[in-house]
C-alpha cells in the first residue's frame, strides 16, 4: 500500500507524499502530463538553475504553508506527456543546507520545510516537504501566496482574513470578558466624554437619554449581554484594560528633533475615549488659531483641524493589532 506522512496542526492533517509515493506516481506521465496529478498538496516545477530553484522553493513553500502543506517535485516539466521528455531531473547539485538557511531566512514566520533526493532511472529529482505550523506565512519582503486548487493565487485580504480565522486569529477584539454584571467594567468618566462627544456632533436625543446599560448596549459594546473587548477599550476601566487587553497603551511626545523632547513625553492604557480626550487636549495647546475676518464676523480656524486629528487618532487606536505588544504612538513636531 501506497502511504502518507501525516502531521498534525491545528486544523487536522498535513498531508506530504513520500518518495515511494512520487515513485508510484511518475509512471503516470508516461500518458499524462504532471499537471494532471497536480493537487492541492502536490506540485511539479521544472528548474533549470539553481536561481530559479530558489525563487521557486520560497514561493511554493509559502504557497503551500498557507494550506494544507503538502510535496514539490522539482525536476518535472508540467505539460509534456511521456517519461522521458517529461522527467528532466536537474542538472545542478544544490547545497540543501544553504537552501534551507535561504528559506528560513527569507519566510515569516519561519517554516519547517525538508528536502529528499530521489532518483528515477538516469534522473535526479529534489523533493521539498513542506510542514506548516503558524500561518500566515509571508516572504520576509511582505509577498505572499495560498494554495487554492491547484494554483497559487496571491494572498489576497479576503484570503488573509480566511486564515486567520481558521487559525482561530478572527478579530480579538469582538470576544466577550467572562464578567457577571458588564457594567463594573465601563469607566462612568468615559461615559460622560462619550455623551458630550455624541452631544456636540448632534446625536439624536432618544439616543442619548438611555441610560449607561442601554446606551453600551446600542453602540455595540455589549454581545449577548457580556461586553466585548472592543467596548472594554473603548470605554473600559483602567484595571479591566491591564487584564482584558495588556497590549493596549499610547505616548504623546513633543519633539524638536527625532531625538530630542520640547517636554516630557506622556504616555498611558486609559480607554480610547479617555487617552482621545488628553491627546486631544496636549495636541490642542500647540495648534495655533488664525483668524479670518469677513465682515462683521472673524472665522477662526486652527492649524490642524480638530476632526481630521481625532479622525488620524482614531484611526491609530482601531488599525493596530492588539494581538501583540505595542502602543500607539503620537510624535508631534513644531512643524
Amino acid at each position: 500500500m501506497i502511504t502518507e506522512i501525516n502531521a498534525k496542526n491545528m486544523e487536522g492533517l498535513i498531508m506530504v507524499y513520500t518518495s515511494e509515493k512520487i515513485m508510484a506516481l511518475l509512471p503516470l506521465l508516461e500518458e499524462q502530463t504532471a499537471d494532471d496529478l497536480e493537487n492541492e498538496t502536490l506540485d511539479f516545477k521544472e528548474c533549470p538553475t539553481e536561481t530559479r530553484l530558489r525563487e521557486l522553493a520560497k514561493e511554493m513553500a509559502v504557497c503551500l504553508g498557507n494550506a494544507s502543506g503538502g510535496t514539490v517535485v522539482f525536476g518535472v516539466r508540467e505539460r509534456v506527456c511521456g517519461c522521458v521528455k517529461a522527467i528532466v531531473g536537474l542538472d545542478f547539485a544544490p547545497d540543501l543546507e544553504a537552501l534551507n538557511a535561504t528559506l528560513y531566512d527569507s519566510i515569516d514566520p519561519k517554516l519547517p520545510v525538508q528536502f529528499e533526493w530521489l532518483t528515477y532511472g538516469p534522473r535526479r529529482l529534489l523533493l521539498m516537504h513542506v510542514h506548516p505550523s503558524m500561518p500566515p506565512y509571508t516572504t520576509t519582503s511582505g509577498k505572499g501566496w495560498m494554495r487554492v486548487g491547484k494554483d497559487c493565487k496571491p494572498l489576497t485580504g479576503s484570503l488573509l482574513r480566511q486564515l486567520r480565522e481558521k487559525a482561530g486569529l478572527s478579530d480579538p477584539t469582538a470576544k466577550v470578558l467572562p464578567l457577571d454584571n458588564p457594567l463594573q467594567a465601563v469607566s462612568p468618566s468615559a461615559i460622560e466624554i462619550l455623551r458630550r462627544e455624541m452631544k456636540n456632533m448632534g446625536s439624536p436625543g432618544d439616543l442619548l437619554a438611555n441610560n449607561d446599560a442601554d446606551l453600551c448596549g446600542k453602540l455595540g459594546f455589549f454581545k449577548d449581554g457580556r461586553l466585548t473587548v472592543a467596548g472594554l477599550l473603548v470605554a473600559g476601566r483602567d484595571e479591566f484594560i491591564a487584564d482584558h487587553a495588556p497590549n493596549h497603551e499610547w505616548k504623546y511626545s513633543r519633539l524638536r528633533t527625532d531625538t530630542d523632547y520640547e517636554t516630557p513625553p506622556v504616555s498611558g492604557r486609559d480607554c480610547i475615549l479617555a487617552a482621545l480626550d488628553k491627546i486631544m487636549l496636549l495636541l490642542g495647546q500647540h495648534n495655533p488659531m488664525t483668524t479670518v475676518p469677513s465682515g462683521l464676523f472673524h472665522a477662526e480656524f486652527p492649524q490642524y483641524p480638530t476632526i481630521a486629528l481625532r479622525e488620524a487618532l482614531l484611526n491609530a487606536f482601531a488599525h493596530r493589532d492588539y494581538t501583540i505588544p505595542g502602543m500607539v504612538f503620537i510624535r508631534h513636531f513644531r512643524d
